[in-house]
């Protein structure tokens, strides 16, 4: 046995508990927690004390993020380290420049619509399959070619391991980036004649048709478009908004054709406006979609680089003002983390780790699904979770962490605690509807370590609990163990860590 200072060891001090319910206090919230609850009572802190009673109560306000993911990147793909960090959900780049970087029958506008519906044959599927089995996969990316990661795997091949280990792709259907393909920046940005949509519902007709009818992959996730809100800025869509809601119904029209005609009209989903963020131009693009094409979608979609509680305060509240259909559609927020070589270090990964906790917060701060951006490297100053040489950054190892408590809509819990609003300290509790398995996390983010007396009495009063921990020297890893007496605990948590608490 350890002593009491070390977290690895959990001594259960009933005694001293009881001592510390003597003393008074005001309960407060730590940095950026909503509201919560307020106990009733005197605090379990004694005066001068650093010691926080945290008590998880039996209210659940709803469950934690549905689906947790990555994007994509060129410079590795490996299911295995997705399965480790156990995600729901990979996010592909694959517009008209991937899979159609020519007109796949070299006239345009042919075939049109109703002849593609009377007869699916009469599209070039050679052509498709070309590029769906390409083994250099990132071919369409310069940055990626001239890094010489062009990868070693085929888009097919890539989806086909995803659906073997329950991970869902999620394709985003565009018709250019940086100007490419050449063809279609001429003619489908955006398309303005009969021959123009002819092409682009062809386009979403092949992919959704391959992917499901012909591979039978299973893919039921599709984002319209990446950013359309920037425009040229990044050679994207040149089309208005009111193009944009022009677009979404062909694109829609065709994933529907699909599903109805082949596939017993089973559930998918389809994300928009897919914008970035934030300023002006978010919210013109997101309140004009969701007025303008809401029976459209059933996933809003927006970017986010930077803790996201408060725009997903907005965007919620937005779905509910803004609101045609009468549904209240979930929120993707499909990038966050950072494009600009940002992960690596203890700080980013506990920055990450303290966002993805708060996407599972009640709401109207709960988002449904993320992507974080990215998996892996896409060059040596674009970096992600992991490395092109397969090493984890610093980051894997809290993100893995987290996700394992927040990962697929567990319920989630009310919590009150004994934490200042000037400590940054953040708690969260959650539970596996299916397992029954109880998850605490809490985040310290602190220079300081604190003791901590957890209350679960109202999920739970006696038994063990696993102890993990991810800080300067514990990567995500078991540290102990600990007994619950009488729905109590009693704990150290490091400074600058995370802390999960097993049950």
């Amino acid at each position: 046995m350890k002593t009491y200072a070390k977290l690895g060891t959990v001594l259960v001090l009933f005694l001293l508990m009881v001592a510390m319910s003597l003393g008074a206090g005001v309960p407060a919230l730590a940095v950026g927690r909503p509201p919560t609850a307020t106990p009733s009572g005197p605090t379990a802190t004694p005066s001068g004390s650093t010691d926080y009673t945290v008590t998880v109560s039996a209210s659940s306000y709803g469950t934690t993020e549905m689906s947790i993911g990555a994007n994509e990147a060129c410079s590795r793909f490996n299911v295995s380290d997705m399965v480790d960090l156990g995600l729901k959900n990979y996010r592909f780049y694959a517009g008209m420049e991937r899979v159609e970087p020519l007109d796949d029958d070299g006239i345009f506008g042919s075939p049109d619509i109703p002849s593609i519906k009377a007869n699916p044959s009469i599209i070039p599927w050679t052509v498709w399959d070309a590029y769906f089995n390409r083994t250099d996969a990132y071919w369409w990316s310069s940055g990626c070619v001239s890094a010489g990661t062009p990868g070693a795997t085929s888009l097919h091949d890539m989806m086909s391991q995803l659906l073997a280990n329950g991970i869902s792709p999620v394709i985003v259907l565009r018709n250019v980036e940086n100007q490419n393909p050449t063809w279609a920046w001429q003619n489908l940005n955006p398309p303005t004649t009969q021959a123009g949509w002819n092409e682009w519902w062809q386009y979403v007709f092949a992919w959704v048709y391959t992917a499901d009818v012909r591979y039978g992959l299973n893919v039921d996730d599709w984002e319209i478009l990446n950013e359309p809100d920037k425009g040229g800025v990044q050679g994207g869509w040149g089309g208005t908004k009111a193009d944009y809601v022009a677009l979404m119904a062909q694109t829609v029209n065709a994933i529907d054709y699909v599903y109805s005609t082949y596939l017993g009209n089973r559930p998918h989903r389809v994300y928009a406006p897919g914008v970035s963020g934030p300023g002006s131009g978010q919210t013109t693009w997101i309140t004009y979609t969701l007025q303008n094409a809401d029976s459209l979608f059933n996933v809003l979609d927006w970017h986010r680089y930077g803790d996201p509680m408060a725009q997903a305060q907005t965007l919620n509240n937005w779905v509910d003002q803004y609101n045609p259909d009468g549904i209240h559609e979930p929120l993707m927020l499909s990038e966050w983390g950072s494009y600009s070589g940002g992960f690596g270090t203890l700080s980013s990964a506990m920055t990450y780790a303290t966002q993805l906790m708060h996407h599972s917060y009640a709401p109207p701060y709960n988002i449904a699904r993320s992507s974080i951006f990215s998996m892996y490297d896409w060059t040596s100053s674009v970096t992600g979770l992991v490395g092109g040489n397969g090493t984890p950054h610093e980051d894997y190892y809290a993100f893995r962490l987290m996700t394992r408590g927040l990962q697929s809509a567990k319920t989630a819990y009310t919590i009150t605690d004994t934490i200042p609003s000037t400590v940054d300290v953040e708690p969260f509790a959650a539970k596996d509807p299916v397992s029954g398995t109880i998850y605490v996390e809490i985040i310290n983010n602190t220079s300081q370590s604190h003791t901590v007396t957890l209350d679960l009495t109202a999920l739970t009063t006696s038994g063990t609990v696993t102890f993990r921990e991810y800080s300067a020297t514990k990567k995500d890893v078991v540290i102990g163990t600990g007994t619950v007496v009488n729905g109590k605990l009693i704990f150290t948590i490091p400074a600058n860590s995370i802390t999960q608490v097993i049950k």
